[in-house]
């Protein structure tokens, strides 16, 4: 079974299993709005596509502040991850 993260995520939360915080983010959203609902400074950004190997292909990105963090998703909307 092939899920994306945040697919797996709602599954464990109807289960009440605990899930770091976060939120999905899609093209046109705003992102800072967002990041300042989390309360937190240090966020990972992932690029959610059903494939492994993220990391090694630059699709998770560490960031600590809010324009840090838009540009990241800027960045992971613009680039293609394995196809």
């Amino acid at each position: 079974m092939n899920l994306y993260e945040f697919e797996g995520k709602n599954i464990f939360s109807k289960f009440d299993i605990s899930i770091p915080k976060g939120f999905n983010v899609k093209r046109g959203e705003d992102v800072i709005l967002e990041y300042n609902s989390l309360g937190v400074t240090d966020v990972v950004v992932k690029a959610q596509v059903l494939s492994g190997k993220r990391g090694k292909n630059n699709a998770i990105l560490f960031c600590s502040s809010a324009e840090e963090t838009s540009q990241a998703v800027k960045d992971l909307f613009n680039m293609d991850v394995r196809g």
